[in-house]
């Protein structure tokens, strides 16, 4: 997730620009990781906030689903067991 920083902070900018309504100012993300024939796929994903608007719950979901987790397979400390869970916090500031 400290990977993807950069593009979920980029999300924040868009929303401010489009002037959505309850934009966060942190947000704790959750998300259950499995994989499925040697491919990864996304079990759950959890915002931690159920006062969310769904169009920012839309933009996470699909900024989200598009991330590689690359670091799962890159031979350093690898997940022995499956499925995993990750969890990150974002603050903008």
């Amino acid at each position: 997730i400290n990977k993807h920083l950069h593009s979920l902070r980029k999300l924040h900018e868009d929303w401010n620009n489009r002037k959505l309504d309850n934009i966060p100012k942190a947000l704790q993300i959750t998300i259950d990781l499995d994989l499925e024939k040697k491919k990864l796929k996304i079990n759950k994903l959890d915002f931690h906030n159920p006062a969310l608007s769904e169009e920012i719950r839309n933009d996470l979901t699909n900024r989200i689903k598009s991330w590689s987790f690359d670091s799962l397979f890159d031979g350093k400390n690898d997940p022995d067991k499956w499925p995993i869970r990750l969890t990150g916090k974002i603050s903008w500031q």
